[in-house]
């Protein structure tokens, strides 16, 4: 798990993710700067380790087990938290 987290990107998308919303590949994409496909094999790491998954019609968020309340920018696993700033630009 902690080598799907050694990218910054990864670390982007997280970071837009963290707060329980659901995205597309795309909408990603632009929000962190980056290109769909480098963001769809980010994801594709992430979902691997179990941090993301697939939601109702091929939407992203981070797996239930790992979210914290909706205004926490934390990500817990249990022997490790993630304490995610609001920005990574």
């Amino acid at each position: 798990m902690l080598t799907a987290l050694i990218s910054r990107a990864r670390w982007q998308i997280l970071a837009e993710m963290v707060n329980g919303e659901l995205f597309t590949v795309k909408g990603l994409a632009a929000r962190i700067g980056d290109t769909p496909a480098s963001v769809s094999k980010h994801l594709a790491i992430l979902r691997q380790a179990g941090i993301t998954k697939f939601a109702i019609g091929g939407l992203h968020q981070i797996a239930d087990q790992y979210r914290v309340e909706p205004e926490v920018r934390d990500i817990d696993f249990g022997y490790m938290v993630l304490r995610l700033p609001d920005s990574l630009g």
